[in-house]
């Protein structure tokens, strides 16, 4: 409320010294687009699941990747990350997410964040396509 009062944004409350010596970033330096014919694929050396990376390097915040899971296709054995998150948000079909010992089904347009520290892993036991995008902070490939 009070910036709203004072009429400046919130984030302009909390930066010290005046703000018009903050020096200017280009904005094509903090923005990176990934066309569809461009995306990188991996597939990892325990799993057949293709990886289209969303993110355009391992080198920033997050990483994104899409992913199709045909019928029985499934993430192998139950990995945890040594730190960070994970989301998962289901486009098509339906996919069974496994965290410890609870399961989770995810039709088209549910997601899911989990400490990604503790023991995860999914499949597609549906019998159609399934698509999901999945993201993690920081990257783990």
């Amino acid at each position: 409320k009070i910036s709203e009062v004072i009429n400046i944004p919130v984030g302009e409350l909390f930066i010290e010294g005046d703000i018009e010596n903050i020096p200017a970033v280009s904005t094509s330096a903090l923005v990176n687009v990934v066309r569809k014919n461009e995306r990188r694929k991996l597939i990892l050396y325990n799993s057949d699941i293709e990886y289209m990376l969303l993110s355009p390097s391992f080198h920033g915040r997050s990483e994104l990747a899409m992913m199709e899971l045909e019928q029985g296709q499934n993430s192998g054995v139950p990995k945890r990350h040594p730190f960070g998150e994970e989301f998962i948000l289901v486009l098509e079909g339906s996919l069974t997410i496994r965290i410890n010992s609870d399961a989770f089904i995810l039709g088209p347009g549910d997601s899911i964040t989990f400490d990604a520290t503790i023991a995860h892993s999914y499949g597609n036991y549906s019998n159609e396509k399934t698509v999901i995008i999945s993201g993690n902070t920081p990257p783990v490939f």
